[in-house]
């Protein structure tokens, strides 16, 4: 069961998880300091090549008492791609449209899952898919507790504690809705975990085709959510459960 806690922007969380489950997957990697994209004048758009579209990119990097996560983040509009890295398995999250994937680019195992219709209108007023941790944060009653300054730049700290455990944010102060690092602790397990973001690029040109699937992809389907979780109750779903189910399933900050 995939619990509220499980953030709807962390999914470094929900892979320890997984670890734990599966005990061949385990990550290990370097601490990697960089700052986000500074503060600055908007960059210009240039005139797009044929087949191109604009989107934006980071880079994640999480850390608990014994494991690295590595997460790398790509979006156009409300279409969205991810690649987790799980032992060497290079995780797929493509969502474009109605419908969310996830596979394992090593063996090709994977699975399609419709979204919920109340997912896919969401897309229009969603600020982006992925680097929502402020808004969550605030939506669960945080607040800003104090100004610094984290790797040179200016930032602004917020948090929130609950039943659940804590959690502080950095953000960046220039421009108020990039995460910058995020420090979680959970009652429950004892456990806390750290989530760096880097790298921000948010003029990176893409060609549109990096949100199609895959041509020769053979993919389980599922109908809805429901059905993949009928699934999931008789034994693993490979390569892992969704790792960002709220892009799925509109009730995913609830425990199904």
């Amino acid at each position: 069961m995939i619990g509220r806690h499980l953030k709807i922007c962390s999914p470094w969380l929900l892979v320890l998880t997984v670890m734990g489950a599966f005990p061949w997957i385990a990550a290990a990697a370097p601490k990697v300091e960089s700052p986000v994209v500074g503060p600055g004048a908007p960059v210009p758009k240039l005139e797009l090549p044929e087949g191109a579209v604009h989107g934006l990119y980071a880079t994640t990097v999480g850390r608990s008492q014994s494991e690295f996560i590595i997460v790398h983040y790509w979006s156009s509009g409300a279409r969205f791609r991810s690649e987790t890295i799980i032992s060497g398995h290079p995780i797929v999250t493509l969502v474009n449209g109605k419908d969310y994937y996830t596979w394992d680019r090593l063996t090709g195992e994977g699975y399609r899952v419709k979204r919920s219709s109340q997912v896919v209108a969401a897309d229009e007023t969603r600020l982006r898919p992925f680097g929502l941790e402020l808004q969550e944060i605030l939506e669960d009653g945080g607040e800003k507790i104090r100004s610094e300054t984290l790797n040179g730049i200016p930032v602004d700290i917020y948090r929130v504690t609950d039943e659940a455990g804590k959690r502080t944010l950095w953000v960046d102060a220039g421009r108020m809705d990039l995460p910058v690092r995020l420090e979680s602790y959970s009652r429950s397990t004892g456990r806390t975990g750290r989530l760096d973001w880097l790298n921000w690029n948010p003029n990176l040109i893409m060609s549109e085709k990096f949100f199609d699937l895959p041509e020769g992809l053979k993919l389980d389907r599922f109908d809805s959510y429901e059905k993949f979780l009928e699934r999931l109750a008789e034994g693993p779903v490979a390569p892992t459960p969704p790792l960002f189910l709220y892009l799925l399933h509109d009730s995913a900050r609830e425990s199904p």
